[in-house]
This record gives structure tokens, sequence and C-alpha cells, in this order.
């Protein structure tokens, strides 16, 4: 019954790496299938919850290292994924079939269309100029590029520019939509955080001050100067403001949460913890499973299951003759470290805190029914016999765990969920307009003959 590790919200480091579309019907690589192994308790668990960690601290390095990337394969992707394994036969088709060949898109007289500080656009009341807008105008059309090169290359797919990208779009119109997505992005973190009380300070500035420190020397080596760093950039269109939006709204990130929430969430309120608990309905319990199934998951005959029902039967009845609720609960504790068979015990030794429809019904169903220190009769499930105790809400209890193995909890979370919260609002409150005259440009109108 072990929880699942929360998804992600989507975070500034995915606007960074945000990688090519993937064409909905692209043949996909084909993989050995998982080896099928018995269901246990450890997987009742959604693994798509609802609540989302974010990462503290975001680095433009991201973007650096992508182009960096750039410099070494000449604009496009350093490798592709490894075809699948092949026969001699089709591999003499392959030999013997045409090449595709992918059109590229000529980027400096689709850069010539304007000045480079002409304002296009205005997001969210700030301009951007033709410079920054062009930047990730070319970024994001050459992680296009990549990926039809790769299907040309890998499933002989030949992919265009005029071609589906979604019901909506196509890969022409997806560039623009994440151009403007990019740089929205930025500056809705800039708007969340000043919305939310804070000041650029020197914790901000110094934080600036390492970033840049740390981003010169991975681009041009211990030692360059600023003025070799930002001509480095300039080879792959990154512009100088283009870079400062970026780190700036890194630095933001970071130093606006820890204003807002404390550097270790000591500013987040219990009261406002225990609401936000209530208000998604989550729900904390423990529980002792006997299970009803060996080790190889085969079911357990009826005198082996009546045994172990019995068994729980009693440690019940020890249970439900205690009256402190401190002291039922150290017992509980004590018993289930001896008894229990939850492959999610040592993971969540205390219990689980869940919301409607992560549990199977059975369990769910057990602890809506009980107050809190309730004791549940026993109850059966598919996993086996389970006797439950009702918590109370925790704010400090193990909630999940981050994709590095740490635990966070409940004030993690709602810290969490708070701030992308914030950001995700003002990105949604941002309104894009385009300088008058200025028409976004259709990437398949500038191919190379």
């Amino acid at each position: 019954m072990e929880k699942e590790t929360l998804n992600q919200e989507e975070t500034v480091n995915t606007t960074l790496e945000e990688t090519a579309p993937v064409e909905e019907n692209a043949p996909a690589e084909e993989t050995a299938p998982a080896e099928e192994k018995a269901v246990s308790p450890a997987e009742m668990k959604r693994k798509d919850s609802r609540v989302g960690l974010i990462v503290l601290c975001v680095c433009a390095l991201a973007v650096l290292l992508l182009i960096a990337a750039k410099f070494v394969s000449g604009g496009k992707a350093e490798t592709a994924p490894a075809p699948a394994e092949t026969t001699a036969e089709e591999t003499q088709t392959e030999e013997t079939a045409e090449p595709i060949e992918i059109p590229a898109v000529d980027y400096d007289r689709l850069y010539a269309l304007h000045e480079p500080d002409e304002v296009v656009a205005a997001i969210g009341g700030e301009d951007v100029t033709w410079d920054e807008y062009f930047c990730w105008l070319y970024m994001n059309a050459g992680q296009v590029e990549s990926f039809f090169q790769q299907a040309a290359a890998y499933y002989g797919t030949e992919l265009k520019w005029t071609d589906s990208y979604s019901d909506e779009q196509t890969y022409a119109d997806f560039v623009i939509s994440a151009t403007e997505q990019n740089i929205s992005r930025f500056i809705a973190i800039e708007k969340a955080a000043a919305d939310m009380g804070f000041v650029k300070d020197a914790a901000f500035e110094a934080e600036l001050n390492e970033q840049r420190a740390g981003d010169i020397a991975t681009v041009c080596g211990e030692g360059a100067s600023e003025e070799e760093f930002f001509a480095k950039l300039a080879e792959n269109r990154m512009t100088r403001a283009g870079y400062e939006r970026i780190s700036s709204a890194n630095a933001v990130y970071s130093q606006a949460f820890m204003s807002v929430f404390g550097e270790q969430f000591e500013k987040v309120e219990t009261e406002d913890i225990i609401d936000f608990l209530n208000e998604n309905k989550f729900m904390y319990a423990s529980h002792i499973l006997l299970m009803t199934t060996d080790d190889d998951g085969a079911a357990l005959d009826d005198d082996a299951k009546a045994e172990r029902r019995e068994q729980l039967e009693t440690l019940r009845a020890e249970l439900s003759a205690i009256e402190d609720r401190e002291e039922l609960v150290a017992r509980f504790k004590e018993l289930k470290d001896e008894y229990d068979e939850d492959t999610g015990k040592t993971a969540y030794p205390d219990g689980y805190m869940f919301t409607p429809g992560e549990m199977v019904p059975e369990f769910e169903n057990a602890v809506l029914a009980l107050d809190d220190y309730g004791l549940s009769d026993i109850v059966e499930t598919t996993y086996g016999y389970h006797l439950i105790l009702r918590l109370p809400l925790d704010t400090e209890a193990v909630m999940g765990y981050n994709d590095d193995g740490t635990t966070y909890s409940a004030r993690v979370a709602y810290a969490n969920e708070k701030y992308t919260g914030a950001i995700a609002d003002a990105l949604d409150a941002l309104e894009v307009s385009y300088a008058e005259g200025f028409e976004t440009p259709n990437i398949a109108d500038y191919l190379s003959e």
C-alpha cells in the first residue's frame, strides 16, 4: 500500500527543457514487456496524485546546457534514440530506401524581418522585443526540426510544418504558442512574487550573481568574462535581455518562496494546512494488514485465512480495551511493527494520508466510517485482512516522497500548492498582444531552397 511519488507540477525547468512535440501516430519503440508481478497493497495508491511538489531552486543553467549542446551539434540533437534491432531483410530495405530530406529553416531570413530592438509584443503589460521573441522562436523551431529529422531517419516518416501537431495547431502554430508560453511563464513568476509581497533584496542579488558565475563557467569555462559569455550566447540567438529575464525569474522563484513560506516552511500556519487538508478531503489512518495470499500471490486456503482473521481479532480485542488515546496510538504502533505485512510500512511507518479514490473502496469506506482515534472492525480486501486506526490529520506526517527519495509533509505540500497556484493564476491573467502591423511568422514560409 506504499504511496506513489507525487507527480511534479510543471516548473520553470519544464519550460527551459521542453522537448519537441511527439507526433500522435508516430511508431513507438518496442520494449520488452515488464515482468508481471503480483499486486501488493503497496500499489493501492493512485499514480496521478493531485498534490504536486515544486523544486525550490530553478536554474537558468538548463537553457544554457541546451545551448551548449547546440554548439557541439550544429543546432541539431546530439544523438537520437537507437532504432530497434532489425533483420537483414529490413536493413537491406532501409539501405535502398530513398532518404528523406527535411528542408532547413532559413533563420537569417526570418531574423531579418524586424530590427532587434523593435517591440513586437506586450505580455502582461511588459514589452517584448524582436530579439527576445526570436530567441525563443529559434529554440522551439529547432526542437521541432530535430524531431522531424529523427522521424525521417528512424521511422521513414516525412513531417512538414503544415502538418497537424494537434487538432487545433500545425507544427508551425505550435512554435508560436510555445514561444508565447516561454516568455509568459517568466513574467508570471515575477508578477506572482510581487503580488505575494516579495521585494528583491540582497539575497536575491547574491543568488543572481552566483547563478551567473556558474553559467559563465559552464558555457565558457573557468575564468571567462561576461563579454565572452554573452558573445557565446549570441551565437545561438540568446540575447542578454533574454538571459537576464530568465535569471531574474529563476532567482525570484526560489527567493520569493522562502520569503513567503520560510526556508524550512516555518512561516506556514498550522491552521491553514489543516484547512487545506480538510478542503481536499484528506484522511489519515494507520493499519495492520495480515495478507491472505502467499509469497507467490496465490490465495491461502480457508483454514489459513480463518487463522489470520482470528489473529487480527485478538489484536483488536486488546486495542479496544485501551481508553487513553495516546496509549492506544502507541500500542497500535507496537503491534503494527510486529505484525503488519504491508510492504509500505517502512516508507509510511505512521500511516497513510490520502484523498477519496486513492485507496481500495473497502479500506476508504472503513476509514470514512470512523472518528479520529476510532478502531475499525476487521476489513477484508483483495490484499487480506486489515485492522484500521483513524488518526487526526497531522501536518508533519510523511505525505509522500520526492524523486530524490526525500520525504515531504503536508506542510510542504500546502506551501508548494499555494505557490504554484499563485504562479498559475498570474499566468492565466496575462494578456498577449502584438504590436500593430506585426504578424507572427509562419515557419513554413522560411524554408531554405
